[in-house]
């Protein structure tokens, strides 16, 4: 392999994995607007979709949740006259929104991600969550940023570089790659 190909095989998985974040964004972002209708916060659509929008950076549509209760508390009070039904009280201004943002997080965390990452950088699931807890460890966002497409490059450079010469030092066809000498 040469080093063109390996760089044109290394630029298709980080495209790939751009268009994924992309996708994933616009359905977390369809998701996040149909819970937010659902849960009575004023603008779903907006809201929604700009959250889907934050989201491509991981951790950075955490930014959605206070601006989402902050909206709930301003529609709520705005609109309140006599007795609160259940959909104006204290606990459904701040439940609502976090548990509508907590099942489509975990939508996107666990089943979004390691589906429409996997297939656009042509990793498996296993692979994807381990490299974003990798990653995240070892750089903290920028880390979790990385990981997939960097753990898809690694990936790309261990089966056309070093399998090949592996296989062929196996099978007898190379000598030995250590410089260690059997005196």
């Amino acid at each position: 392999a040469t080093i063109v190909d390996l760089l044109g095989k290394m630029d298709l998985v980080i495209s790939g994995f751009i268009r994924g974040r992309i996708i994933i964004a616009f359905i977390l972002g369809v998701v996040l607007s149909i819970a937010y209708l659902i849960v009575g916060v004023p603008m779903p659509l907006l809201v929604g979709f700009i959250i889907g929008i934050l989201s491509v950076v991981p951790y950075v549509s955490l930014i959605g949740i206070p601006i989402t209760i902050g909206l709930m508390l301003i529609h709520v009070h705005e609109n309140a006259l006599g007795e609160p039904t259940w959909r104006e009280a204290w606990w459904w201004e701040f439940g609502g929104p976090l548990l509508a943002y907590f099942l489509a997080q975990t939508l996107d965390d666990y089943v979004l991600t390691p589906r429409i990452q996997g297939k656009s950088t042509g990793m498996d699931t296993p692979t994807i969550l381990f490299a974003s807890l990798a990653g995240g460890i070892l750089g903290g966002l920028y880390g979790v940023l990385l990981a997939i497409p960097v753990a898809a490059c690694i990936k790309i450079l261990l089966h056309e570089l070093f399998w090949p010469n592996f296989k062929a030092w196996a099978e007898g066809r190379q000598k030995d790659f250590l410089p260690f000498s059997r005196d």
